[in-house]
């Protein structure tokens, strides 16, 4: 039978080995609280990193077709000046032409 000085002995190590037991617990929950923080930050990072890429690669498409509607209106825009300006004016110098060379011929 265990006397009391035994039974205190016992109850001594029981919580001597329970605390060393809750505090390598304490150490592995702080541990794996650690790590799962950092997995949270690196999955975030991955997928703010992959929204920014496909939101710089819709970006660079919407100003691909951008320079591209700028290029058909500037071309547009010189047709439209050669047309309106150029064009009848060299038409006329050809018929000016025409009557100076008709008029050296003639005399």
């Amino acid at each position: 039978m265990l006397n009391k000085n035994d039974v205190t002995m016992l109850r001594g190590m029981f919580v001597e080995v329970l605390d060393d037991r809750d505090v390598q617990w304490k150490a592995d929950l702080d541990q794996r609280f650690h790590d799962f923080k950092h997995e949270i930050r690196d999955e975030i990072h991955s997928v703010v990193n992959g929204a920014v890429s496909a939101s710089e690669a819709r970006m660079m498409n919407r100003m691909d077709g951008s320079l591209e509607r700028v290029k058909v209106e500037i071309i547009d825009a010189i047709g439209e000046i050669l047309d309106e300006s150029v064009l009848p004016q060299i038409s006329d110098l050809q018929v000016d032409m025409r009557r100076v060379k008709n008029h050296l011929q003639m005399a």
